[in-house]
């Protein structure tokens, strides 16, 4: 019996340290840069051990304020200035070129601002005013791909895909960094992408549209979604298009009383 004690003793004493042993400190986060645990030499992206003190750790994924969309303090007082001064905000849209058949969307916009919401439509899902703001000469202008993305998302926002949500954090405000396979699928897609001319032809455009679609659908709420290519503007990001207008309707605003 004094064996079978002393065995099962020994066992687990075996069984806690070889957890000890598997339970790493996990990397440190600065902002976006990964640091070991141990020396606080940048590390590279998903590595267990470090190149300058040799020692293991843990990856971990991590999470960062969104600076893509509002944050709820912000969207509550840009909405409050919106409602105290409806009309004023009304004439400084119009001076600033929005043309009467587009009010409306701007109108909607501003009054359902809220935090997590998709920069470009309001969080209404919905393809507001279309062609405002577009460039459409120089070096990031818009192609004749841009016909087609109206065509293909049929009335939905072109930057969000009709869920009114930021895509950089899918609404919760954080953004989600250090994942492999958003990584991976991102080096995937742009490889991929690269080989598709999608002036060439509209299946060949469909193609690369569809892997913008998907990737963007697989990994909204990471940060590799920044860099995701737009469609249709040249030398442009994906998100590009949201973080214009926000910033468009959020100068507009502060120039209200």
């Amino acid at each position: 019996m004094r064996w079978i004690m002393a065995s099962l003793g020994l066992l687990t004493v075996i069984v806690v340290f070889s957890l000890a042993a598997l339970d790493q400190k996990n990397v440190v986060w600065v902002g976006d840069e990964p640091l070991c645990p141990h020396c606080r030499h940048e590390v590279t992206e998903f590595a267990s051990v470090c190149t300058s003190c040799q020692r293991a750790f843990d990856w971990k994924i991590n999470e960062v304020p969104c600076d893509a969309c509002l944050s709820s303090r912000d969207a509550r007082f840009y909405l409050h200035k919106v409602q105290a001064n409806a009309e004023a905000f009304e004439a400084a849209l119009q001076q600033a070129g929005i043309e009467k058949e587009q009010l409306p969307g701007f109108l909607e916009y501003a009054e359902s601002l809220k935090e997590g919401r998709c920069g470009y439509c309001g969080g209404s899902g919905e393809w507001l005013a279309p062609g405002y703001q577009e460039r459409t000469t120089g070096d990031g202008g818009i192609t004749e791909l841009y016909p087609l993305m109206r065509d293909y998302m049929n009335g939905k926002c072109p930057v969000c895909f009709g869920t009114g949500r930021c895509v950089l954090c899918d609404g919760d405000r954080m953004v989600e960094i250090g994942r492999e396979s958003a990584k991976r699928d991102l080096l995937r897609v742009s490889k991929m992408g690269a080989r598709i001319d999608p002036l060439r032809d509209e299946r060949s455009a469909g193609a690369k549209f569809q892997l913008l679609d998907a990737y963007v659908r697989n990994h909204r709420g990471r940060g590799e979604v920044r860099k995701v290519a737009s469609f249709d503007q040249i030398s442009e990001r994906h998100i590009e298009r949201a973080l214009a207008r926000r910033r468009f309707i959020e100068e507009i605003i502060l120039t209200l009383p």
